[in-house]
């Protein structure tokens, strides 16, 4: 890092911008990767001050990527440290980029990327109980990662669309909407069922359980003792 530093204080070109400005990204990366959160936090300031005095510059596809990429980083520092408020204010910038390379270039990473923020945007907006945008941001996330499995089919993107619906069914049965809440777990439940049957890993297995066990939960609310006996019988299966 000291040798971009060096660099781009003697030259001030664009290129050296660049290059410190991924170097500080990079030290950010490994310090989220080793649970340093709040370290990671400043290195990635330093990240975004630099791409967007390099995008302020050049008005390039590139260097927007780069900087929406690190509001993005920083929403999600920010989301793992509790601060909730902060983080969609980084969330909201990030998609507004990210919807603008989208537009650009229409990339599967990039859709997934915006799909990422939706749905971390619903997650912060939960834990401030804004029940209805928070539904709204969970099923953004839940059309983006259909997409996103539409183009790539990859068992990653299977993955992520089940896990969103089997999340905004969660939260819809917190909040009293158990009819709705089972639908959204029924979708999450075929789709960890594709992930098993093509992996046979625990995981999926484990998230199978607790859909069955959360879908047994809501038929005994709604009063259909049988079936929920039956859902309760294939989690004790799985749990098995």
């Amino acid at each position: 890092m000291e040798g971009f530093k060096q660099l781009f204080d003697q030259s001030g070109t664009a290129d050296a911008l660049i290059g410190l400005s991924m170097a500080y990204n990079n030290i950010g990366d490994s310090l989220k990767a080793l649970g340093k959160t709040a370290e990671a936090t400043n290195y990635y300031q330093k990240t975004l001050e630099g791409f967007k005095q390099s995008f302020d510059q050049s008005g390039t596809s590139d260097a927007l990527r780069l900087l929406t990429h690190s509001y993005y980083n920083m929403g999600v520092c920010l989301q793992v440290l509790s601060k909730t408020e902060e983080a969609i204010e980084y969330y909201q910038k990030a998609i507004e980029g990210y919807k603008q390379v989208y537009e650009q270039s229409e990339t599967v990473d990039t859709l997934r990327l915006l799909t990422n923020s939706y749905y971390n945007m619903g997650a912060c907006l939960q834990v401030l109980s804004k029940k209805a945008e928070a539904i709204e941001y969970y099923q953004k996330a839940i059309e983006g990662y259909k997409q996103v499995y539409d183009q790539s089919g990859t068992v990653d993107a299977l993955r992520l669309l089940s896990k969103s619906n089997a999340t905004l069914g969660l939260y819809l049965k917190l909040l009293g909407k158990t009819i709705e809440a089972i639908g959204y777990f029924q979708k999450a439940l075929e789709g960890f069922k594709q992930i098993y049957d093509q992996s046979g890993t625990a995981d999926a297995l484990r998230a199978l359980s607790v859909l069955y066990n959360n879908i047994g939960d809501c038929m005994k609310e709604l009063g259909k003792t049988a079936e929920a006996g039956k859902y309760y019988q294939k989690a004790l299966e799985g749990y098995k």
